[in-house]
């Protein structure tokens, strides 16, 4: 991206963006986190640590499902180095992956989990990669990946040891049928098992689907384990060796649906156990197994009649306790998404009521929950209020205090993430690390087009603003002016500042948002070849959106971007020439292969050539490069 800068018109974006108008950043119905050909789902994410965003997911866009990868920026842009289309994570192969795992290592990048289905090396199936924070490959590992355990099956968590390794639970055989068995392994960030640890991992017995694991905040594990006749707990020190503690949970007596749902910390080297065996129960077990005080029997979620709780999740509060999510109907009332905290004494946190809190109007589904930093919870679920149809079900976000309270601005039946047509499902959501979340989900939105599941994203704020108060989504500089725009949310008014190369910030002018929330400016006090900066002052002092650019020296020849903006296939490519001749107009794709191109002699002049006639049918991100007497200007083109 910084090599299209080495041309006449130089136009630099303080967020790293290449020439022209700069591609939105988070919107009020979400942005693409991979809207490529074919079918994206299964979507595994973790924050970045930086306000951003981790994300994994399963991609069919060519013949075989591949895993991809992508970090966002917390302006939901594509961080330095990463395409928007994602990065392959496993090198191109004649084979399948999928079922992906995430876990952060702290400085920006990833460990990414994966499956491989093959035959080739029956031996082992399950691999670990670790992306740098620029999105590259650590060249200390190997390019297809490190073997978590010579055995085939499938990765089932895999948690950050906060040593800059990671820690990882997996179920396998060695002919990758049952009986399965569970197995640990811990790798550093050089790719090799952590001190005490074998290639071979670390055997925690008979165990598969239904098992779960959990950090213990020293390098190991706490296991919950179904076994199809029990379920379990066993702890694997950060050091390897044979699991320190072994604790039965319960006998089973459920059905098909029994087993570990999920496992949280508790803060102090213990977890939150949560199972199903007819109805839901919550375990804590502390560092050493034991139940703590409070919690010899487990607690039900609630003890209302006729609660038979679905789809339950956990997330830790931060003080030692537990936010837990699930779907449920009481008596003669819908099925509604609640919410409730317990204390690390296993007592019903205060100001919540045994039921739980009620976050719908009693059309949600599938919730999944990130905590807020500062205290509380967010839960979001895909809802159904909307009628059948066209409309589908949508995704939609609610956020409670840690008394059990809406925070300010919050709805008592949620706030829309997204109402686009067509279906919005199955979100997953992580901590913005600054009072806001950040939301994805599988969307459907471009059926009509021929294009479903795509996966979408969205920024939250704490005070209920679906995208952030204010982005700058376009900045262009010519010869005798810069033209701007910011695209703002709950803005009555904002001051325009400018600072000259590096110097001090000076207020030019106080703007009010239009109709549609934008805010437009033109400043024609500008040099050549010096560079600018602004931003926009809020009235609580804060500032937002900075952008930079650079003036050009004026050569007559400039190539626009498309027309009209945001893009289309039926958009065109506008172009000025200042003397007539033969033009070369190419369009290439981001790795730099050809897409379409048309040599045509034209007079002096602004002039439009469709992108349909330049080869450009799909939605996504290409480079438009313009050529005339010698000379040559490229710019970066997004379709939407």
């Amino acid at each position: 991206m910084r090599r299209i800068l080495k041309h006449v018109v130089v136009l630099t974006f303080a967020f790293a963006l290449a020439p022209g108008v700069s591609r939105a950043q988070w919107t009020g119905e979400g942005i693409p986190l991979c809207g490529e050909r074919g079918w994206q789902f299964n979507p595994e994410i973790a924050p970045d640590g930086f306000g951003g965003l981790l994300a994994a997911w399963v991609d069919a866009r060519g013949p075989l499902a591949q895993v991809f990868a992508r970090r966002l920026t917390a302006d939901g842009l594509s961080a330095p180095g990463w395409p928007e289309s994602g990065v392959r994570v496993p090198p191109a192969a004649p084979w399948e992956h999928g079922w992906p795992q995430v876990a952060p290592d702290g400085n920006g990048g990833m460990f990414v989990g994966w499956v491989r289905w093959d035959d080739q090396q029956p031996s082992a199936a399950s691999f670990v990669q670790h992306l740098l924070p620029d999105g590259s490959r650590d060249p200390a590992w190997p390019d297809t990946g490190v073997a978590v355990v010579p055995r085939r099956g499938n990765i089932l968590g895999m948690v950050a040891d906060g040593a800059g390794g990671v820690s990882i639970l997996m179920s396998a055989s060695n002919d990758g049928l049952p009986p399965y068995t569970l197995w640990a392994q811990r790798l550093t960030a050089a790719g090799v098992p952590a001190p005490g640890w074998t290639s071979a991992g670390v055997d925690i017995g008979p165990g598969g689907a239904g098992s779960e694991a959990v950090g213990d905040g020293a390098g190991g594990l706490i296991v919950g384990i179904y076994t199809g006749a029990q379920m379990r707990a066993r702890h694997v020190t950060g050091s390897g060796g044979a699991p320190d503690w072994d604790v039965l949970l319960q006998n089973t007596v459920g059905g098909t649906t029994t087993g570990v749902l999920d496992l949280e910390t508790d803060g102090a080297g213990g977890a939150y156990i949560l199972m199903k065996d007819v109805n839901d129960y919550l375990q804590r077990l502390d560092a050493t197994g034991a139940r703590p005080t409070g919690w010899a029997f487990g607690r039900r979620l609630t003890n209302a009649q006729g609660s038979v709780e679905q789809f339950a999740t956990l997330v830790a509060d931060g003080t030692g306790g537990v936010y837990v999510s699930w779907v449920a109907a009481l008596a003669l009332q819908p099925s509604h998404v609640w919410v409730k905290r317990f204390d690390a004494d296993g007592t019903d946190g205060d100001g919540w009521p045994d039921t739980g809190v009620p976050v719908e109007s009693g059309h949600g589904n599938v919730p999944r929950m990130a905590p807020r930093v500062g205290g509380g919870v967010f839960v979001a679920w895909q809802d159904s209020r909307e009628p059948v149809g066209p409309i589908g079900s949508n995704i939609y976000l609610n956020a409670l205090d840690h008394d059990g309270t809406r925070l300010t601005g919050w709805d008592s039946t949620g706030v829309a993430v997204c109402t686009a047509l067509f279906d919005q499902d199955s979100p997953v959501l992580a901590s913005d690390g600054a009072g806001g979340t950040i939301v994805v989900w599988s969307d459907d939105r471009n059926r009509p087009v021929g294009k479903d599941g795509d996966l979408y994203a969205a920024r939250v704020l704490g005070d209920a603003t679906v995208g952030v108060a204010v982005s700058a989504i376009a900045a262009e500089a010519f010869p005798d002016r810069v033209t701007l725009v910011w695209q703002t949310s709950r803005v009555s008014r904002a001051t325009i500042e400018r600072a000259v190369a590096d110097g001090p910030w000076a207020a030019i002018l106080i703007r009010t948002p239009d109709g549609t929330g934008r805010i437009a400016y033109e400043d024609r006090l500008v040099a050549p070849a010096v560079g600018y900066r602004y931003r926009l002052r809020l009235d609580d002092g804060t500032t937002a959106g900075e952008v930079a650019v650079t003036i050009p020296v004026g050569s007559g020849l400039s190539l626009a971007g498309a027309w009209p903006h945001p893009a289309s296939p039926g958009s065109s490519l506008s172009f000025e020439l200042d003397r007539a001749g033969e033009v070369e107009v190419t369009i290439l794709d981001v790795s730099g292969r050809e897409i379409g191109a048309e040599r045509v002699t034209l007079g002096a002049g602004r002039h439009l050539l469709p992108l349909a006639r330049l080869g450009v049918r799909t939605r996504g991100a290409y480079l438009a490069r313009l050529r005339h007497e010698g000379r040559s200007l490229t710019r970066r083109v997004v379709v939407r």
